[in-house]
């Protein structure tokens, strides 16, 4: 079975967004979705068993729901869901190391920032060898195009270029060498573009970029 893309779900829209663009990939790339909801437990004093249990209830919710959500919209897309107990910055890291890549949602802000990224996505960014994609909440699939000539939003468009920052004075091999990234650009059709910043960018790291914006060609 190829690694799926996974995606961590916590009951929020903009999760949810996460989970429908790891679904759109996914199908592109012929790859299952895993469906990851992390359940930290905090027990109250005095909780009953019955109050474990609807907690626990709440917390099973969450994927399935997904699940099926997803399955109405995307009826070819296989599906894994999985609940993990423990701290959502622990496990993730680890969830990301068993995926193709692992999608995270992320709140939609204004101005150059972009992205108001929690505590758990910033820990799993920082500590995750796997590719790891934040969506902001509110992402569509026509967001992944190029606007029409009437500057509409479409979803039979070009797909967006795919931009790839690098320091070209660390190693940047194994980024443009991964499979994350060449997967990323063959079933969009789209090309990728370089930015980065060195002092002195050798000859390889130029052909490199040469490359990678028409790795089509």
């Amino acid at each position: 079975m190829s690694a799926p893309i996974a995606v961590g779900l916590d009951g929020s829209p903009e999760s949810m967004a996460g989970a429908r663009w790891a679904a759109r990939d996914a199908l592109r790339r012929n790859l299952p979705v895993r469906l990851v909801h992390v359940w930290n437990w905090h027990p109250h004093p005095g909780e009953t068993s019955d109050g474990l249990e609807a907690q626990r209830h709440w917390a099973q919710r969450i994927p399935r729901e997904a699940a099926a959500e997803l399955t109405r919209e995307y009826p070819a897309l296989e599906i894994v869901i999985d609940q993990v107990g423990g701290q959502p910055a622990a496990v993730l890291p680890v969830v990301a190391e068993e995926a193709e890549l692992l999608v995270l949602g992320s709140l939609q802000a204004k101005g150059i920032s972009g992205f108001l990224v929690g505590s758990a996505s910033l820990a799993t960014v920082a500590c995750a060898e796997r590719p790891v994609v934040l969506i902001r909440s509110g992402e569509t699939a026509q967001d992944e195009h190029q606007p029409d000539e009437a500057g509409l939003a479409s979803t039979v468009t070009p797909y967006r270029d795919v931009v790839l920052g690098l320091d070209l004075a660390r190693p940047c091999d194994e980024l443009l060498e991964s499979p994350s990234t060449q997967l990323c650009n063959a079933p969009r059709g789209c090309a990728s573009s370089i930015a980065g910043s060195c002092r002195r960018p050798t000859s390889t790291a130029t052909q490199r970029s040469a490359a990678l914006r028409n790795p089509l060609s």
